[in-house]
């Protein structure tokens, strides 16, 4: 009987342990592009960037574990809507992307512009590229405008495998002009010691956000309450003047 009542009390202090004790958490794999600074990128192999920044704070604030992945930007969207990872960082809030994806309050605004070398490019207006070859970002709002706005068919556009590569081209005179986010098209022509203005900017900024698929509200709900804390208690801001001012 002495036994059984010690085995009876390690079973349950074990019990009570386990019932104590809190939970774990799987990390989330947290897919952000590469090569898209100031937003998304990395240095010498270390994940960093504006994005990163904030997914990292805001995983600190559920106190939970965060995995993050870095893909090419078309790769992040299309492992989202399959499945394959939990959340994207850094998506704008798109209509074409609603039916596929939910997500969480906005933690900035990004401006999409259209770029030209700054004193070697005639255009003048955005009526000046029709019939040039320019390239730059796809399914940006920007994009869209200029397809309402009749311009976009005229000229001839060509996709790049990566940022770096439509900057490059724009400051060798390959294409007339870029479609880009004005962060990130001033931190690469900082970066490839280039010259370039604005040549175009749409009327509204386009919201940005964490995504994840439609119907995980519950993980959204999370993201959301440490959001407002990290808004309320200055870091947002902290993390947009730091981010964006080595930009400028």
């Amino acid at each position: 009987m002495r036994g059984y009542r010690r085995v009876k009390a390690i079973g349950a202090i074990g019990l009570l342990t386990i019932l104590l004790s809190p939970p774990s958490f799987a990390a989330d794999e947290v897919g952000v592009a590469t090569g898209y600074p100031p937003y998304q990128f990395d240095i010498a192999g270390e994940i960093t960037g504006f994005d990163v920044a904030v997914a990292r704070a805001v995983f600190d604030r559920m106190n939970e574990p965060l995995d993050l992945q870095q893909y090419d930007w078309d790769d992040v969207v299309g492992l989202l809507r399959f499945g394959e990872i939990d959340i994207a960082a850094g998506m704008e809030i798109t209509q074409e992307r609603l039916p596929y994806f939910a997500f969480s309050q906005p933690y900035y605004a990004r401006e999409t512009v259209i770029f030209v070398r700054d004193e070697a490019s005639a255009a003048e207006t955005v009526a000046d590229l029709t019939g040039k070859k320019i390239t730059g970002d796809r399914q940006s709002e920007l994009e869209n405008q200029l397809k309402a706005l009749g311009i976009y068919s005229s000229m001839r556009v060509m996709h790049t495998a990566s940022k770096q590569e439509a900057m490059s081209r724009l400051l060798a005179g390959e294409v007339e002009a870029v479609i880009m986010p004005l962060q990130v098209g001033k931190y690469l022509a900082q970066q490839q010691h280039g010259k370039v203005r604005v040549l175009w900017r749409p009327h509204d900024k386009t919201e940005v956000a964490f995504a994840v698929r439609r119907g995980n509200q519950q993980r959204l709900q999370g993201i959301n309450q440490a959001l407002a804390t990290l808004e309320a208690d200055g870091t947002l801001e902290k993390l947009r003047d730091e981010w964006f001012k080595q930009a400028d």
